[in-house]
């Protein structure tokens, strides 16, 4: 949510840096989305041993 709506936000005002803003988003919200998955594996792993 907030990482799409701060690229935008950088976009709308420098449009030329678009591409770059674009990438870094992507690997914000990949590296953002791999720690919920690992989260929630280590919340299972914890609950499966309890």
């Amino acid at each position: 949510g907030k990482v799409g709506a701060a690229a935008m936000e950088s976009i709308a005002r420098q449009p030329e840096a678009a591409g770059d803003i674009r990438t870094a988003m992507i690997l914000a919200m990949a590296l953002l989305e791999a720690l919920t998955i690992y989260g929630l594996l280590i919340a299972f792993m914890i609950i499966g041993k309890i």
